[in-house]
C-alpha cells in the first residue's frame, strides 16, 4: 500500500519507487501492488468521491469557501497534474507527450474547502485509426 501511495504521489517511475529505502521492492512487485491497490481504490471510489448534487450540500460548500476565502459561489477548487507513464504503443505514443516532453496522463482533481476530493478526471486518449 505504501509503495503504491508513494508511486501515485510522486509521479515517478515504478523502478525508482521500488528502489526507495522504505519500500525495497523490485519493479515487478511494485507493478503488481499498484495494480491491486488501484483496482481496490477504483472499487470503493464511488462511495467516497461524489460531486455534490443536493442543494444543501452545494450551499454548505459555497458557505465554507465564502467564510475562508471571501470568494462567492465557489463549490470546488480545481487543480491538475501530469502523472508520468511508460510510453504506450508506438503508433499512439506521441499523443501522450506533454509540454515538458515526457509521457504522461493529464489528471484533473476538484476538492472542497476541506480538501475532500469530489471529482477526478483522467484524460485518456481514445482514437480509432
Amino acid at each position: 500500500v505504501l509503495a503504491t501511495l508513494s508511486f501515485l504521489s510522486s509521479g515517478s517511475y515504478q523502478r525508482r519507487v521500488g528502489q526507495d529505502f522504505f519500500s525495497c521492492m523490485c519493479q515487478a512487485s511494485i507493478s503488481g501492488a499498484i495494480h491491486e491497490i488501484v483496482n481496490a481504490i477504483n472499487a470503493i471510489m464511488p462511495q467516497w468521491i461524489k460531486f455534490p448534487v443536493q442543494a444543501n450540500e452545494i450551499e454548505a460548500i459555497k458557505q465554507q469557501f465564502w467564510i475562508n476565502t471571501n470568494f462567492p459561489g465557489v463549490i470546488g477548487a480545481v487543480d491538475g497534474t501530469h502523472i508520468a507513464i511508460f510510453p504506450p504503443e508506438k503508433r499512439r505514443e506521441y499523443l501522450y507527450i506533454n509540454r515538458k516532453l515526457y509521457h504522461s496522463l493529464n489528471v484533473m482533481i476538484v476538492s472542497t474547502n476541506y480538501l475532500i476530493i469530489i471529482y477526478i478526471h483522467i484524460h485518456i486518449i481514445h482514437i480509432h485509426i
